[in-house]
């Protein structure tokens, strides 16, 4: 069986750091505390492995005890599917290091039903459960909620106790994880994708969790800096070190993190991706794949044509072993002139294969194609329909673009009400910017909701409170400023965000769009000098620049010459 293997974070790591190993003889009260503890839920008087697990974390030896584990681990894996009977010593071992070492519980198991001992084998599986469901309770695999492990090993254990194998991996630094948040706490984690042993690959879409390595990781950095005051140790470091010592995921993470953001590194690149693909990491293939795509598109469509060849072949074997990812990403290779390969009707059979695999990217993509006619006869029913499917599998984007459609469509308002507003008001709550400003003009049109317009400038004003992007505040008060709908108008606010921005703002202040906002709410509030002031100001800049609305800012300056204000039906 194909299963996850990486060299342990914790035995290349803690080789350069052994000089302030403690005895092993050393007795601390600790230790025997968490013996006791460990007693009690051998012979199922306690359940409470999370207590076990912080009194691990807390001993003073945890350092010593992670580097010992880590060179277990990486013996206790390789006989797992094949040296039962040896796996009795091993798992011993590792339980002697933390009796919630979840692969020495495997070990042990897997050791008594070998040898006939169900009992042992039995309660050896009840701990599992008892440390599998902690691990779900301290998160989801989700990257804002990462399952707590102490090690790649341990990770790959816990995708076996749930009936999965590990098919590719890497790491992730939180500084390359931008969707975090400041109050999300992790350091360094462990992305894995993984498929279920009992089903072939492509019948189910591949699952990708992440997995927080960060206590072993800050307790390694306490030591080097005790050690070495001097020497720097942060994750980027450490993976450039585990790559060297050849661990897939640290492969894999400098292979992407270097060609991928900057195509001139390609040649540094490439070898790292193409010997982890060699060995197995999905992950690193899928990125290899890209890499090939990112150098094609830099080259004429003549120098192309072998690196475009070479991405086909690695998606074509990353599709063999179920990825979905590959395909979506073969069909955009097929449907991209560049190439000089266009084949449209490869691209959306594959899209159609990755869609009914639940492939979000792949719903997506199709719903815009169908929304727009493009590649595909439009159908916009189909289209929201798509992305409905994408809104309920959790993208919130798609829930976004999905009531937008419904918006646009502007028919049955039941259906709305029962999906798409409580996806966008719950995002606008979570003060997502996008959810208001669609909010504010559905409320204004009376698109699928009830026409309010105190709910929708209460919505718009919301959004430019909440952004600070200057195109959402000129959007807000262009729309306050002009509306044909003349109760959904405020000029004075119009006019008090636009001097905030353009007063705050270098670069709004010099966009000539922007300008002609402001001049506009100027003329709203009765203010028609300043406000040709401002047009004459637009107006030069648009010109400078060759825009092509230097006739609508024509319109408007004269318009102001007028005494007259600026009205269209917006939003």
């Amino acid at each position: 069986m194909h299963r996850f293997v990486v060299i342990s974070l914790l035995l290349a790591a803690l080789s350069i750091h052994e000089q302030g190993r403690s005895g092993s003889n050393e007795p601390t009260q600790a230790r025997s505390a968490e013996a006791e503890l460990a007693s009690a839920i051998q012979n199922g008087t306690s359940k409470d492995v999370a207590k076990l697990r912080k009194r691990f974390v807390r001993a003073p030896d945890f350092v010593d005890r992670l580097q010992r584990m880590a060179e277990l681990e990486g013996e206790t894996m390789a006989l797992i599917d094949q040296e039962a009977l040896r796996l009795g010593a091993m798992g011993t071992a590792l339980l002697d290091q933390y009796y919630g070492n979840l692969l020495g519980h495997l070990a042990l198991k897997l050791y008594y039903e070998r040898v006939g001992e169900l009992e042992a084998a039995a309660n050896h599986n009840r701990v599992m459960g008892l440390l599998t469901e902690q691990i779900e309770e301290m998160g989801d695999g989700s990257r804002e909620r990462p399952y707590r492990v102490f090690s790649a090993g341990e990770a790959s254990t816990f995708l076996r106790s749930r009936g999965r194998q590990g098919m590719g991996s890497i790491y992730i630094p939180r500084a390359d994880d931008p969707s975090l948040q400041p109050g999300e706490s992790w350091d360094l984690a462990i992305l894995v994708i993984s498929g279920r042993t009992s089903v072939e690959p492509g019948s189910e879409p591949l699952l990708s969790e992440y997995f927080d390595l960060s206590e072993t990781f800050q307790a390694i950095r306490r030591r080097s800096i005790h050690e070495s005051p001097d020497t720097e140790f942060n994750p980027i470091n450490l993976i450039y070190f585990l790559a060297r010592r050849g661990d897939l995921a640290a492969m894999t993470a400098i292979g992407t993190f270097v060609g991928l953001r900057n195509p001139a590194r390609f040649e540094q690149s490439r070898p790292w991706l193409q010997q982890a693909t060699r060995r197995g990491n999905l992950l690193a293939q899928l990125a290899l794949a890209e890499l090939f795509t990112t150098k094609a598109r830099s080259v004429s469509a003549e120098e192309a044509v072998p690196f475009v060849h070479m991405a086909i072949e690695q998606h074509l074997q990353a599709m063999a072993k179920g990825s979905t990812e590959a395909m979506v990403q073969l069909a955009r290779i097929y449907l991209e002139e560049h190439f000089g390969i266009t084949d449209t009707e490869k691209a959306i059979a594959l899209l159609d294969k990755a869609a009914s695999l639940d492939t979000i990217p792949a719903l997506q993509l199709l719903a815009s194609f169908y929304f727009d006619g493009e590649y595909v006869d439009k159908d916009v029913q189909e289209a929201a329909a798509l992305m409905r499917r994408a809104g309920e599998l959790g993208n919130s984007r798609a829930r976004l673009a999905y009531a937008r459609i419904l918006v646009e469509l502007d028919e049955d308002r039941e259906t709305f009400a029962e999906s798409a507003l409580g996806w966008i008001t719950d995002a606008a709550d979570e003060e997502d910017v996008e959810a208001m400003m669609l909010l504010g003009e559905a409320y204004a049109k009376g698109s699928q909701v009830k026409k309010s317009v105190r709910r929708a400038k209460r919505w718009f004003k919301l959004a430019s409170e909440t952004s600070d992007d200057p195109q959402i505040i000129n959007h807000v008060a262009w729309t306050l400023t002009v509306s044909d709908q003349h109760r959904l108008r405020d000029t004075d606010y119009a006019l008090e965000i636009m001097n905030r921005m353009m007063n705050d703002d270098p670069n709004a202040r010099r966009n000539p769009a922007y300008i002609d906002t402001w001049a506009a709410a100027y003329a709203a509030n009765g203010d028609f000098q300043r406000a040709m002031e401002l047009q004459e100001e637009a107006l030069t800049q648009a010109e400078q620049a060759d825009a092509d609305y230097v006739q609508t800012l024509r319109d408007h300056m004269e318009s102001f010459q007028k005494q007259e204000t600026v009205e269209e039906a917006v939003p």
